[in-house]
């Protein structure tokens, strides 16, 4: 989720941050046994792949707030559908 700058106070960034890092450290170490150098170029390709499918809007079942209302003004194969989301 994206939220606004100045939304989070400085001290509750700094006592986030601080929770994190030992997580960060870990993940790395965890990371570095896991992967060699011939499975992280495989990694980045899969990565901007999943990035590249991202652009794209797919329809997906149940959709969001947005997408009902889309469904119930124009409906699917032309018919009138009821929103469900309120």
């Amino acid at each position: 989720m994206h939220i606004p700058d100045g939304y989070l106070s400085p001290a509750t960034c700094g006592i986030m941050y601080a929770a994190v890092i030992p997580l960060w450290a870990r993940a790395i170490v965890l990371m570095r046994r896991a992967f060699d150098d011939r499975s992280l170029p495989l990694l980045a390709i899969l990565s901007a792949f999943s990035f590249i499918l991202m652009m794209f809007n797919a329809p997906v079942p149940g959709g969001d707030h947005c997408a009902c209302c889309r469904r119930r003004a124009y409906g699917y194969f032309g018919r009138p559908m009821g929103c469900f989301c309120r």
